[in-house]
């Protein structure tokens, strides 16, 4: 009996001729008949190819498995008298094609084609040399001959025309991946229409053309692919699953991710190439991948490299029992196996798509920006997506079988359930704006609800998509607000404009008003009867002069002029105007306080507050008689009187003086009161609503304080409280310098540039009255000409900075190229600031704004003269 250890190598020898002469009649049949053999791995032959070699395969298999019945596998090493010693030969292995072939840590090439190229190489006793490229490399190294073998390479028809394959070895998937942002599972559906990066385009040229219709951008090296999707370039990527996901990771690429399974309907057959014409090389390759992956080495590198392996029966039983007890029965066996096998498989994959077709639903669901949800005609929820578990803060499991009431007020529960109605019993899509409670407050959702129907086309449950419209609201009512207040601007701007033009224009005129009511004063006799009608005549106009300086603040123009005030000298001055301001059945009452002590206010102001003051009491009086008094004087406030007031912010306490307006009409509730100084709030059907909010505003605007007290029928008391200031009253300048002064004989000669002939003859009298000398100009070009005339003699130019032709900041330029040292006093209209704005820091002698008493105009003159020496 031949020994068992001889017996095992026979019957492992004669398993791999048969599987040698297998592979060779399959070559060569291809060969006949000009089919390519890639694509056709000796591990797994096509149906037909295997139904065609049944026979001699079924007894390989035997042969095989009687093999690993006698104990280990010899050595993969095989004596095949054939080979000869040969010469070395080159093999081009990918460095970046893991885990078929890669550079690892320590330098070395490795990979599941590297250890097969060597297992190959060990049985059919070739001499290798291993060098490592990248993909274009080593394909230019084969074709040029620099490179014998490759050993994972995938097969296309332009390679074809070059190279020669062996039979596959083993098969790559291909994945899509994609960038993070792009949600959702992705499959080949997907990148239709979309940029694609695709490794080796040539390879997968016919699916390409199959399924893709959107630009393809070919790309050689996959981790180039791969850092090209990462920068933006293309939507997605197509590259080997496994190499792909491995490169990835080892190349931090953390905003990229698969997509979900490779792709069923494409992988690549990795064979080994060789140049065409080399016949021996390639049959000798095909030889040793036969004869490897009869042995055990090739699970075992599989096992290896992909982590898979298929345990089935113990082989060492199954060979025996079929060689030498039960052939026939192993037969039946195997055969309703493959035929359980089979429907298993199927109703797996069958059920893994649907499973998959499930989950890439609710991926879609999940991922959607809005909620979604479905529920029965009972109102019991089918199915939520995870905007509404967020809503409701329970999990699907828990909501499912559930209704509103778990996670629901009563008040809405009855809201949604009339919606759910809705469509339930009319079957139309029904839209509507419903409130959730969130973490946030409660937001606003825009709904739309329509039908789902059976077969029988009935309607038996109803879907919903909620979509968050809160912020979509805000911004709209912000931009209806925000275009509210733009036209509010435009209107105001317009209302400044026009008020700055009739402040400047109507100053003009009260110049003229104020000079020549000056210029009489100063001509009649002290005890002249006239004097104090002039003197009405020179305050009204100074009064006028302040509402024009109020109206360019308005305007943006002018500036609000704080100096110390007296309140009651104030007030008594508007008795006129306040007395002609209230109802004719109303009595006004003053009870005035003398030597108030100051406080710095804008008079101007302060007269607004009076009159929004007493007009609300005469309003508040309506058509019946009342009194309305007037008082005035100082108190001491403690921090508690304070707080209990509308005050500007945290007021000290101490002295305070105060204005106090009281009428006896109707009174206010405690409601009416809170809102008195809201802006548009009025209780008069014709009423704006802003005089008492212009009010508070000036109030604090000047660090004070106003209380208020009401009670329906009792009447009500204003009490504005200004914190008492320790500075003077402004004494009253006097309005003339002498006449009879002596001027020196360079100081004498001014030139007057305005516009206005009112201006320039009061401004004119005033001057010679003085006892300079006056040359004038009705604009900026005339005033050039006289000043080019006599620039030697004239000592001082009073410029307007308005007027026709030329303008102020025009004409001052022109004179200064005339001459450098030309002494300028500028007047306008305007307030200083704005007045001198393009003029600062040119050498300007001095500014006035109009309308200015003679005294004014005559003192800034001198003032100029004598800081400014010719």
């Amino acid at each position: 009996m031949p020994h068992p250890i001889t017996l095992k190598v026979a019957v492992w020898k004669l398993a791999a001729n048969i599987k040698l002469g297998q592979a060779r009649s399959l070559r060569e049949s291809r060969s006949a008949t000009g089919t390519s053999a890639t694509g056709t791995s000796v591990a797994g032959m096509s149906a037909a190819e295997a139904m065609r070699l049944w026979p001699g395969r079924t007894l390989m298999l035997m042969l095989s498995m009687m093999l690993s019945a006698c104990g280990n596998n010899p050595s993969t090493k095989v004596s095949v008298n054939e080979l000869e010693a040969r010469p070395r030969f080159v093999v081009g292995i990918d460095r970046e094609f893991p885990p078929y072939s890669f550079v690892d840590a320590d330098g070395q090439l490795a990979g599941f084609s590297v250890d097969l190229t060597r297992a190959v190489a060990e049985v059919m006793s070739l001499e290798i040399e291993l060098r490592a490229g990248t993909y274009d490399e080593i394909i230019a190294a084969l074709e040029a001959g620099d490179v014998d073998i490759i050993p994972n390479l995938s097969a296309s028809e332009e390679l074809e025309t070059k190279f020669e394959f062996t039979l596959s070895h083993s098969e790559a998937s291909d994945g899509i991946f994609l960038r993070k942002e792009i949600t959702g599972v992705v499959t080949e559906a997907h990148l239709r229409n979309r940029p694609t990066l695709v490794w080796q385009p040539g390879a997968v040229q016919d699916f390409v053309q199959r399924e893709l219709t959107g630009e393809i951008l070919g790309e050689s090296s996959i981790s180039e692919t791969l850092r090209r999707l990462a920068a933006g370039e293309a939507d997605c990527a197509l590259v080997p699953h496994l190499t792909g996901l491995q490169l990835v990771r080892d190349l931090k690429l953390t905003n990229l991710r698969i997509a979900g399974p490779p792709i069923q309907s494409y992988s690549r057959s990795l064979s080994f190439a060789v140049r065409r014409g080399e016949n021996e090389l390639l049959e000798r390759l095909d030889d040793g991948l036969t004869l490897v992956t009869t042995t055990q080495r090739y699970p075992e590198l599989y096992t290896t490299w992909f982590g898979v392996q298929d345990k089935g029966v113990p082989t060492e039983i199954l060979i025996t029992w079929l060689l030498w007890i039960a052939l026939p029965l192993l037969a039946m066996v195997l055969l309703a196996f493959g035929w359980s096998w089979s429907l298993r498989n199927t109703v797996a994959r069958r059920t893994a798509k649907l499973r998959e077709s499930e989950e890439r639903l609710q991926g879609i669901l999940d991922n959607a920006p809005m909620m979604v949800y479905m529920k029965d005609s009972e109102g019991r929820y089918l199915l939520v997506n995870r905007q509404f578990e967020m809503l409701v803060g329970q999990q699907r499991h828990q909501v499912q079988d559930s209704t509103d009431s778990k996670f629901f007020a009563p008040s809405q529960v009855a809201e949604l359930r009339a919606n759910d109605s809705r469509v339930l019993e009319t079957g139309e899509i029904d839209r509507c704006e419903e409130i959730f409670p969130t973490g946030d407050g409660p937001r606003t959702f825009l709904s739309v609800r329509f039908p789902l129907h059976d077969d029988a086309d009935n309607i038996y449950a109803v879907c919903a998509i909620s979509a968050d419209v809160t912020d979509q609201k805000q911004a709209q009512a912000e931009k209806e607000k925000l275009e509210a207040q733009i036209q509010q601007a435009q209107k105001l701007e317009s209302l400044g404009v026009l008020a700055g033009g009739i402040a400047h224009d109507f100053n003009n005129l009260l110049m003229g008003i104020l000079g020549n009511t000056g210029l009489a004063l100063l001509e009649l006799d002290p005890d002249s009867p006239i004097r104090p009608r002039l003197r009405d005549v020179e305050s009204t106009s100074r009064r006028a002069a302040d509402l024009c300086r109020q109206m360019l603040a308005y305007s943006g123009k002018g500036k609000f002029v704080v100096q110390p005030v007296d309140v009651s000298q104030l007030v008594v001055d508007m008795t006129q105007l306040l007395e002609v301001s209230i109802s004719k059945k109303a009595l006004l009452e003053r009870n005035f306080s003398t030597q108030l002590p100051t406080f710095e206010a804008d008079a101007t102001q302060i007269r607004q507050v009076v009159m929004n003051l007493i007009t609300n009491a005469s309003e508040a009086l309506g058509d019946r008689s009342g009194t309305i008094s007037i008082r005035t004087g100082v108190m001491e406030c403690d921090e508690d009187y304070l707080a209990g007031t509308y005050l500007a912010e945290q007021l000290a306490a101490g002295t305070y003086v105060f204005l106090e307006v009281r009428d006896t009409g109707d009174g206010m509730d405690a409601e009416t009161r809170e809102r008195i100084f809201d802006p548009f709030f009025s209780t008069k059907f014709a009423g704006r609503g802003l005089g008492l909010a212009a009010t508070l505003g000036i109030v604090r605007g000047h660090r004070g304080a106003i209380e208020v007290e009401s009670e329906p029928g009792e009447g009500t008391v204003f009490r504005v409280l200004f914190p008492a200031s320790a500075k003077p009253l402004l004494e009253p300048i006097e309005e003339l310098l002498p006449t009879d002064q002596q001027l020196p004989a360079n100081d004498r000669t001014i030139l007057v540039v305005d516009d206005e002939a009112m201006v320039l003859t009061i401004a004119q009298r005033v001057l010679e009255r003085a006892g300079y000398d006056v040359l004038t100009a009705a604009d900026g070009e005339e005033g050039c000409e006289v000043f080019q005339r006599h620039a030697s003699d004239i000592a001082l130019v009073l410029l307007d900075v308005t007027m026709p032709r030329m303008d102020g900041d025009e004409t001052f330029r022109r004179m200064r190229q005339i001459k450098g040292d030309v002494r300028v006093l500028l007047t306008s209209g305007y307030n200083e600031r704005e007045a001198t704005n393009q003029l600062a820091g040119r050498g300007l002698a001095g500014f006035i704004q109009k309308p200015y008493a003679p005294a004014a105009l005559l003192r800034k003159v001198r003032e100029v003269m004598d800081q400014c020496p010719a």
